[in-house]
């Protein structure tokens, strides 16, 4: 069994009881879905790697939550690569990697934005559409479902809260566009041509200091629950309230959340390629 997890820089130890409380204290118990972006820098590890990330993975699995979802982003077909649905890596950090190869755990396959998913909702990697962040998406179906709630567990919103990407898309702001994007997956022994569309940002476009001041809200307001935890921080959020507070900022000011006022260029290069960061897309 493990015992510690990390040891920060003040000298003090974390453990898995500690990892639980922190949690529970930031609601992260209290859900039916629990979807996970994940860090693991709270410290110096006291445990070996498999170790460590096995007693984080045991410690969410056994919080309570009827579901558990992490991101197993790839964008395979972007970097025109084959996806490879059991083997190919989450490119999401080594939490997210642990978490998509355990046994009980179901891999979407969507070659752009996979996740992976341990619990109730098997649905939620078995039945999406073509659309990686918008129509019949993984996250399209979150936001038709009761008791949501997203953690960030040593990473913050404003870096890496995917679904305001979707948010994006449902209000379908002008600053994105569709883009198709082809190539194959794999799955076993069967290879099938598929070609999956993103809602990306128009050339020029870049996120703004709006994501900082959404997550600054999210905490004034207490719709973000905030604990420490090592030298780090654990957030967790309802998707509801998330949603209420973006689509509030978004319709008082369409260019919130981008560096400037969006003008639609003319035409797009016919040679263009979108270098997409692995979530802020």
């Amino acid at each position: 069994m493990v015992g510690d997890l990390y040891q920060s820089t003040t000298g003090r130890s974390t453990t898995p009881l500690m990892l639980r409380e922190a949690l529970q204290n930031c609601g992260a118990h209290d859900c039916s879905v629990l979807f996970v972006h994940a860090g693991i820098n709270f410290g110096a590890p006291r445990s070996r790697r498999t170790e460590l990330l096995q007693a984080m993975t045991d410690t969410l699995l056994q919080l309570g939550p009827a579901t558990i979802c992490f991101p197993a982003f790839t964008f395979s077909f972007v970097n025109h690569e084959v996806f490879d649905q059991q083997n190919t890596p989450s490119r999401m950090g080594v939490l997210s990697e642990y978490f998509r190869r355990l046994p009980d755990t179901l891999r979407s396959a969507d070659p752009l934005m996979s996740v992976a998913v341990s619990g109730r909702r098997s649905d939620l990697a078995l039945a999406i559409g073509t659309q990686s962040c918008g129509q019949d998406s993984t996250f399209d179906m979150l936001s038709r479902t009761d008791g949501v709630r997203f953690l960030f567990l040593g990473v913050r919103p404003q870096d890496c809260f995917t679904y305001m990407h979707y948010l994006e898309w449902h209000v379908q702001a002008p600053y994105r566009h569709n883009r198709d994007f082809h190539g194959m997956i794999q799955s076993g022994n069967q290879s099938t041509a598929s070609t999956a569309t993103l809602f990306v940002r128009y050339p020029g476009v870049y996120p703004g200091p709006g994501n900082a001041q959404y997550e600054r809200q999210m905490a004034d307001n207490q719709i973000m629950l905030t604990h420490p935890f090592g030298d780090n921080f654990i957030h967790c959020v309802p998707e509801s309230t998330a949603k209420a507070l973006w689509l509030q900022l978004y319709h008082r000011d369409p260019n919130f959340f981008i560096t400037s006022p969006f003008a639609r260029p003319l035409t797009i290069p016919a040679n263009f390629e979108h270098t997409l960061p692995m979530v802020a897309m």
